[in-house]
C-alpha cells in the first residue's frame, strides 16, 4: 500500500485496533466542511516535509482522546462543548494521531511522523493553514466508537 492508496476502511481498522472493537464507520465524499472548532494533525515524511494533515471535528478528537483512556464519554461531550480539548484527553489523542502515522507507511516503508497537533485555540500560521486548504483531500470519514460521540475526519495530502 502507498500513502496515497490507503483507504476509508483501513484508516478505520487502525481506529479499531486501538480501541478494541469495531466503530462505525461511514466513508463521505469529500470535501464535506468539518465544523468548527477543530483539531489539526500534521506529518512530516523522514527529510522533514509536510506530507498529511489530519483534520478532526471536535467532538471526534475529544471522543478518541476519551475513549483511549477509557474517561467517561460525558468528559469529553463537557469539553466539545466548551470548545477545549482538555490536557489529559489531548495527551491521548496525541497517541491516537501519533499511531495513525503508521497507517501512512507506504511498500518500501517510508516513514512518515506526527509533527504537530494544533487545538482549536492554536491558530494555524498563515503559511500552514493555506497549504491545508490547497491540500487535496484522500479520505473523509465519519467516525464513532461505542458510546462516544461521532464526527468527522479528514486525511489530507499536502
Amino acid at each position: 500500500m502507498t500513502t496515497t492508496e490507503i483507504s476509508s476502511k483501513e484508516l478505520a481498522s487502525f481506529l479499531d485496533g486501538l480501541f478494541g472493537s469495531e466503530a462505525k464507520v461511514d466513508h463521505i465524499e469529500p470535501p464535506s466542511s468539518l465544523a468548527d472548532p477543530r483539531v489539526t494533525a500534521t506529518y512530516n515524511n523522514a527529510e522533514g516535509g509536510l506530507e498529511f494533515a489530519i483534520i478532526c471535528e471536535l467532538k471526534l478528537a475529544n471522543s478518541l482522546g476519551a475513549a483511549l483512556a477509557m474517561i467517561p464519554p460525558g468528559g469529553a461531550e463537557d469539553a466539545s462543548a466548551e470548545g477545549v480539548v482538555p490536557d489529559n484527553i489531548g495527551e491521548n489523542l496525541y497517541e491516537v494521531l501519533n499511531i495513525l502515522s503508521a497507517a501512512f507507511a507506504d511498500a518500501e516503508h517510508h516513514r512518515v511522523v506526527l509533527d504537530k497537533v494544533f487545538h482549536p485555540d492554536q491558530p494555524l500560521e498563515a503559511d500552514l493553514a493555506a497549504k491545508v486548504d490547497a491540500a487535496q483531500n484522500l479520505i473523509q470519514i465519519e467516525y464513532e466508537t461505542g458510546r462516544y460521540q461521532a464526527g468527522k475526519m479528514s486525511l489530507l495530502k499536502i
